[in-house]
């Protein structure tokens, strides 16, 4: 079976590119959380440096104790802060879509104390940790383009 111009017109119009890419969006939630899991993983932040402020050194100038048990994760290295310590605040990631506005997506943790991490937070926090390095941002684009591409396709051709 074909489909006329008109129809093929009609069926575009009737399309809600921003319900669209939501969708792709939510389609694409765990893979898009994970990416920003990787990097915290290897202690960086959005803008691909080591997440601040590092743990302090004893008065002898040695990684202290409290650095060491608070460290589980060797890929960071022992001064930086290891965000997936009990593994709650990686439990409880999700993507917040609208925010800030109705055309982006903010990935967020609903841990208690996820609100201290956040940038500009006004607490003692450690950078723009629930963003992505601009080689995940890539990666995020890549996968919600394909997948808004796909929904594109059935839409319009059923």
């Amino acid at each position: 079976m074909s489909i006329g111009i008109v129809e093929l017109n009609e069926r575009v119009k009737g399309i809600n590119k921003n319900a669209l890419l939501i969708e792709a969006v939510e389609i694409n939630k765990e893979k898009l959380i994970k990416l920003n899991q990787q990097q915290l993983l290897q202690g960086l932040d959005a803008t691909g440096k080591k997440i601040q402020p590092k743990y302090v050194k004893n008065a002898k100038g040695n990684i202290s104790r409290y650095a060491i048990k608070k460290n589980q994760n060797s890929a960071p290295g022992l001064e930086t802060p290891d965000l997936n310590l009990t593994g709650f605040l990686f439990s409880e990631m999700d993507i917040a879509i609208g925010v800030p506005n109705d055309k982006e997506y903010t990935i967020t943790s609903f841990a208690s104390y996820a609100k201290y991490l956040f940038k500009n937070s006004g607490f003692q926090n450690y950078g723009d940790v629930f963003n992505l390095m601009s080689d995940s941002q890539k990666k995020a684009i890549i996968l919600v383009t394909n997948t808004f591409n796909k929904l594109w396709k059935q839409k319009v051709f059923g």
